[in-house]
């Protein structure tokens, strides 16, 4: 096993394929109806930092995947994004967004006189969020990759009980769905 670590910690681009390789196949497996989709390429990521801790990509391929995720993101949704801005419905739903990132940052902030630092109060915000972008503002402004940390505790949290959330409200609603006789 040392050798494998040493090899994955020595070619951190093989390390990155190997992620994106085992994570995407296990993002597609269906259970129950429930998927994580390319959320699993971080749980593998996860799991081979833990591994092998120096594996670690150099930054700047961490940041071209940013801007190609950013990228892909404002081609793809970019009319409804504007529409959004103009519209009566997408007035509130912004107003809503708006009231709930407000609220989540208080939260994430008052975990603050815990104990908890800033850097992980900013991680567990942009993991509760599934906010890439927002992880990469924390730890560009505390200069720290401590925010990373709680990103990825938050993150699995948010991602898991979303999941589950979705498939209990689609029982709810469906009763064949949950397999029960109406």
């Amino acid at each position: 096993m040392d050798a494998v670590r040493t090899f994955l910690e020595n070619q951190s681009l093989f390390a990155l394929f190997l992620t994106i390789a085992l994570g995407y196949p296990i993002g597609e497996v269906n259970i129950k109806g429930v998927a994580l989709g390319s959320g699993a390429v971080l749980f593998v990521g996860l799991a081979i930092g833990a591994f092998a801790p120096k594996s670690a990509p150099p930054a700047l391929l961490g940041t071209l995947g940013l801007l190609f995720f950013l990228y892909g993101i404002g081609i793809q949704y970019g009319a409804q994004f504007f529409r959004g801005l103009t519209s009566r419905e997408g007035v509130k739903a912004n107003a809503a967004a708006c009231i709930g990132v407000i609220i989540a940052g208080l939260v994430s902030c008052g975990f603050i006189p815990f104990g908890i630092t800033l850097a992980d109060a900013l991680g567990m915000f942009a993991g509760s969020g599934t906010s890439t972008a927002s992880l990469q503002v924390a730890i560009a402004s505390m200069k720290s990759n401590d925010a990373a940390v709680a990103y990825s505790v938050a993150y699995p949290c948010r991602t898991d009980s979303v999941s589950l959330y979705a498939e209990h409200w689609a029982e709810s609603k469906d009763p064949e769905a949950a397999g029960e006789d109406t």
